[in-house]
């Protein structure tokens, strides 16, 4: 998984180039325009890009840019992973994925985990931690910044819930954060389906201060930390689907075995990556509204149907976006009512599974 994209509001848009080392955070020309994702030519810029891989330089990008700095204080610390050189000049990386690839980002401008909160003399110190949790889709952590004292609150997570979580962001030279408005998050919901339609899967960082008083181990309220925070921007990460993952679902569907797809993905990522894998058509933009309406779901929709509703669709969608455990619960019932067998996998299972048994699966 890599990062392709970052949007800070108060800034632009940041791009990674092509890499084929995705934990060295060297590899891959970075590339700044002020346009925000959904303004972007895509076709221009990947042309642009072809025709000159020099990048721009790190240092200059970070060089007086306070909005940055505080977008990757969340991407190094509101954070798990570690990525680090190895003494013979390999990069590694220990984490989850989705992590490994933002500290990859930070580090691109010697923003570490490992070097910002490890050792004695550490610059950072962190004071708790609350795990990603499926229900709130947020991971947060408190970190103390020794030299000033000041506690920070860090927060990633689904771009819907973190933007409800915030209450001011920065835009333009503006010195003052500005309010957050309804508009605004619908601005910031449009820069994520202009990301989510690239197949990226896209989070949101926020932050800010905490002048509460809270000791290791103390019992407090995630609400209260999560609440009033300062939006930070938008990171695109590209997962791609495994090359053999078409060809499994193919297999799967030449066997007879229909193939669906629950994610926790934004619809417009899910989409992406169900067409590159042959889960949907590859001319979807050609179905009519009904037929694409049925096919691809969020686990919102899903979820509101009766069963009755469910039992009356002529077809379970194909993909669902946005999943909690229950919706995939409901799926596997309602296969069940319509007397099929059904397993629940990942494609890598999937790829896995087809690829080692001779035998129809």
């Amino acid at each position: 998984m890599v990062a392709k994209r970052a949007w800070i509001p108060a800034k632009g848009t940041y791009s990674i180039g092509t890499t084929n080392e995705p934990f060295n955070p060297t590899s891959g020309a970075i590339k700044f325009t002020p346009q925000q994702p959904k303004d972007i030519d895509y076709v221009k810029e990947r042309a642009e890009r072809e025709d000159d891989e020099k990048g721009e330089d790190y240092d200059q990008l970070l060089e007086n840019n306070k909005h940055l700095v505080e977008y990757l204080k969340v991407a190094a610390l509101a954070n798990l992973a570690h990525v680090h050189e190895t003494q013979n000049g390999s990069w590694s990386a220990r984490g989850d994925p989705t992590e490994i690839a933002l500290q990859v980002f930070s580090s691109r401008f010697k923003w570490n985990r490992l070097q910002l909160a490890t050792g004695d003399n550490a610059p950072w110190r962190q004071i708790a931690e609350f795990p990603f949790d499926s229900d709130v889709k947020k991971m947060s952590v408190i970190f103390e910044e020794v030299e000033s004292k000041q506690k920070h609150v860090f927060t990633k997570g689904a771009v819907e819930r973190i933007i409800d979580s915030c209450s001011a962001l920065y835009q333009g030279e503006s010195e003052e954060p500005i309010e957050m408005t309804d508009q605004i998050r619908d601005d910031i919901l449009a820069n994520m389906e202009s990301l989510a339609r690239l197949g990226l899967r896209v989070l949101a960082l926020a932050s800010r201060t905490f002048e509460g008083e809270y000791t290791k181990g103390q019992e407090i309220e995630r609400k209260e930390i999560e609440a009033n925070l300062t939006f930070r921007g938008l990171v695109g990460l590209y997962d791609p689907p495994r090359p053999e993952s078409h060809g499994a679902v193919r297999q799967c569907q030449k066997a007879g075995i229909s193939v669906h797809m629950l994610t926790g993905d934004h619809p417009g990522t899910a989409r992406a990556i169900a067409r590159e894998v042959g889960i949907v058509p590859s001319n979807m933009q050609t179905l009519s509204k009904e037929v694409h309406d049925a096919m691809v779901m969020t686990a919102s929709q899903f979820d509101k149907l009766s069963e009755e509703e469910i039992d009356a669709l002529p077809l379970l969608p194909l993909v669902i976006a946005r999943c909690a455990p229950n919706t995939k619960v409901r799926m596997i019932e309602a296969l069940h009512r319509r007397k099929c067998f059904a397993a629940m996998v990942s494609l890598k299972s999937l790829f896995n599974h087809v690829s080692t048994n001779t035998d129809p699966p």
